[in-house]
């Protein structure tokens, strides 16, 4: 049988799993790239064939076809220099080659023929900044950009802090991302292509701390195929290796509100291969103007690839963390009594922990294929311990989720020729999840009259089996078009403890086209289906009666998948050798949206009730570093709307709650000798909100505008202080805009986070 034969009956075979049916949420995410182009003569024009190319620092060779053509897949995102040699010709090379996940770089080298034995380089390759192969509204930030970004303590080293500043987000009152108007539990969060969305209530399940960060992804629309199970964009983060530190470095820091932190990280490639980095956080801080007073954490991450052979290669990802956050109120109640049973006082308070543990198996079947094989698993906890007495404004609630994933990823990319990019893959998640919550007050009649079927007081437990597949092919038409066509299928089992079983599925088609009629001009049009499984703890309601300790109702609620089918129009120019703008007006359109209601008898239902409507505009300029000045700008026009169900039936249309109309970033570095001054503007032009007694969502906060500024300077060699020195100052004008306003008339609920200072001293080693 030959190659070419084999390649087909395998890509068959996994086309034939997508319409059959099996295997879940989040199929595997691409964390490598793609290098591929052609080679021609410098004065002819001919293609050359038989031209051997490599790319150093990443150990991987080809040589080009009859064509001219060569492509070299699973390059591992980062920076490389691409040369080109053939006997009678001088070397040619691109010396700043940037390989970023899930997109080809175009490298078309031309060689001058050698008339002597010179074989000096010639470098032939224009810098572009454009990426005509990439349909999706795709924005990558590195490490480099989360250090120009440096504001608040619960935004440092964590994915909040340097996603607020893409197109399409808009911040929560608590600093959490909403992509386009959507929840926050609409987002498929992902860690090195593992979900890290826990399915008890679809939140994050980390502490969403970027240590070791080296890249990161943000899909706001066209979300490939290769993407399931979120509904309103893709956060997909990526380790640093050891390659790219070449040793370590420790950073203190130090604030206002009694900060303190402490950052080290560590890395190399030993003598054997194996490639190794470690980095850990640690930090506590108080608060002011926020939902917690105080918080301590500490996350850990470690990477370890180790390369089997020319061929085969390990990944081991571990990544574990927690947290402890304390709140404003004290209680004294105990969790398992109905009555107010005296015990020692401490304050309300919340803490969580994590553990991941994912091993990649790499194989490449020659420079233009290769297979991933991942399994992994995924744990997290969190208790919210708040019983404060809700009559003196305290909380009033304690809850305790558990949930552990089991998973295995496929994933297979092949460059079957020139025109065709095939990936295909597919995976399974096996998942255990617990839910309880309690509020004792619910039964205290005589403090706060409530009945006792509290729509709180309930339990669930739900065991899911989650499976998926997806195939995608990249056909490059012509030098100018390009077609993206791909395809989904999801399958959930929920295995409840006491209500009926249920199995949800949905077939998800994906369509992009990319247009590049100049090197430095792309169009692009993307349309497709997303859809997102609904949370577990609605699943099986058990509703428990703690007064005569018996369980008196359950729920079962027939709630589906919430779906979008969305559509993006998009427009890059690279304006110059350092900046490239994009443009890219946007539609989603989404139905069997979670809304609740109380009816007149029982407690609150949940039912696919809800439709919506967002349009907008992304808009992002962003410049290199060149003329020593470097930076980006991000700004989002948006409207979104939905519908409110009524309570006594029927439904109406209004602003959703994180319809921010204008929201505006902008981060600029200037960089004078040994020291580098960053600014960055956010503006935000306020969300909806609404009084008691009058229709949701029909006022609007003001506008909110804060100004941050870090100084850099490196110090001189041999200083006992470290090798640079930071001082950061957030909310530099000490705004305290409020931002959310309690329903009930008693005025601000959040506002701006007062000024904050930080310094920092670090360290390399």
């Amino acid at each position: 049988m030959s190659k070419r034969t084999r390649v087909k009956l395998l890509v068959l075979g996994l086309a034939a799993t997508l319409l059959v049916g099996a295997l879940a949420t989040l199929a595997m995410a691409g964390t490598t790239g793609i290098i591929s182009g052609v080679v021609t003569d410098m004065a002819k024009g001919t293609k050359l064939s038989g031209v051997n190319i490599v790319v150093k620092g990443a150990n991987l060779t080809t040589v080009t076809d009859a064509n001219g053509y060569y492509v070299i897949t699973n390059v591992p995102p980062g920076t490389y220099e691409v040369s080109a040699s053939l006997v009678g010709y001088k070397d040619a090379a691109k010396t700043d080659a940037q390989v970023v996940m899930d997109a080809t770089t175009a490298i078309n080298l031309a060689m001058e023929e050698a008339v002597t034995q010179e074989k000096e380089a010639v470098v032939t390759a224009e810098k572009s900044l454009v990426r005509p192969d990439v349909a999706p509204t795709l924005y990558l930030a590195t490490a480099n950009q989360e250090q120009q970004t440096r504001s608040q303590p619960n935004s440092l080293y964590q994915v909040p802090g340097i996603v607020l500043t893409q197109p399409g987000v808009v911040a929560d009152a608590d600093g959490y991302p909403h992509i386009r108007g959507g929840r926050s539990q609409q987002i498929g969060y992902m860690l090195e292509g593992i979900p890290i969305v826990e399915p008890v209530t679809n939140g994050f399940g980390t502490n969403l701390v970027t240590i070791g960060l080296s890249k990161m992804q943000l899909y706001t629309g066209g979300i490939p195929a290769e993407f399931g199970n979120c509904l309103s964009g893709v956060i997909n983060e990526i380790k640093k290796t050891g390659r790219e530190i070449r040793g370590g470095g420790l950073e203190t820091l130090y604030g206002s509100r009694d900060y303190e932190g402490v950052t080290a990280e560590f890395g190399d490639v030993t003598v054997g291969g194996l490639d190794y980095y470690v980095g850990a956080y640690a930090w506590r801080n108080d608060y002011e103007r926020f939902f917690v007073t105080h918080g301590d954490i500490a996350d850990v991450v470690g990477k370890f690839v180790y390369p089997l052979d020319s061929n085969d290669k390990l990944t081991l990802l571990l990544n574990q963390g927690s947290g402890k956050y304390d709140m404003a109120y004290t209680h004294t109640i105990a969790r398992s009594s109905p009555d107010p049973v005296e015990e020692p006082e401490e304050s309300d308070h919340g803490h969580q922990g994590y553990h991941i543990y994912g091993l990649t198996w790499s194989h490449n079947f020659s420079p233009s294929s290769f297979l991933t094989v991942r399994p992994y698993m995924y744990q997290n906890w969190y208790i919210v311990d708040a019983l404060s007495e809700p009559w003196i404004s305290g909380t009033g609630f304690y809850q305790n989720v558990k949930c552990k994933q089991q998973g295995l990823q496929l994933d297979y990319t092949n460059q079957a020729s020139e025109k065709h990019l095939i990936k295909a893959g597919a995976n399974v998640i096996k998942s255990s999840s617990i839910f309880s919550s309690y509020i004792p007050y619910a039964y205290l009649g005589e403090y706060i009259g409530a009945p006792p079927d509290s729509d709180y007081d309930y339990t669930s437990d739900v065991d899911g089996l989650q499976l998926g597949s997806f195939i995608q092919d990249q056909y490059k038409l012509n030098d100018k078009w390009q077609v993206q066509l791909g395809a989904r299928l999801d399958s959930m089992k929920f295995d409840k403890a006491v209500n009926v079983d249920i199995k949800q599925t949905v077939f998800s088609p994906r369509f992009g086209v990319t247009y590049n009629p100049t090197p430095r001009n792309v169009w692009r049009l993307t349309v497709g289906r997303r859809a997102m499984f609904s949370p577990t703890y609605l699943m099986d309601r058990i509703y428990v009666d703690d007064w005569w300790d018996e369980n008196y109702r359950t729920s079962d609620p027939d709630v589906n998948m919430e779906r979008c089918i969305g559509i993006d129009l998009g427009f890059e120019r690279q304006v110059s050798d350092s900046t490239v703008i994009r443009v890219t007006p946007f539609y989603d359109s989404y139905k069997d949206l979670l809304e609740s209601y109380r009816p007149a008898v029982g407690p609150r239902e949940y039912r696919n009730l809800g439709k919506g409507k967002t349009t907008g505009v992304e808009f992002s300029a962003q410049k290199k570093l060149s003329n020593n000045s470097e930076g980006w700008l991000s700004y989002t026009w948006m409207r979104a709307r939905g519908d409110e169900i009524l309570t006594g039936g029927g439904s109406r249309s209004r602003y959703l709650d994180y319809d921010q109309r204008n929201t505006l970033s902008a981060v600029a570095a200037f960089h004078n000798g040994p020291w580098v001054h960053n600014l960055q503007l956010q503006f935000n032009s306020g969300l909806p909100f609404y009084y008691a007694d009058e229709p949701t969502n029909s006022r609007r906060m003001g506008s909110n505008t804060t100004l941050n500024y870090n100084i850099t300077r490196k110090l001189p060699e041999g200083s006992r202080l470290g090798d640079a020195i930071q001082l950061g100052v957030f909310n530099v004008f000490n705004v305290g805009t409020p931002t959310t306003m309690d329903p009930y008339g008693s005025g601000p609920y959040t506002w701006v986070m007062p000024r904050f200072f930080n310094l920092s001293l670090s360290r390399k080693f």
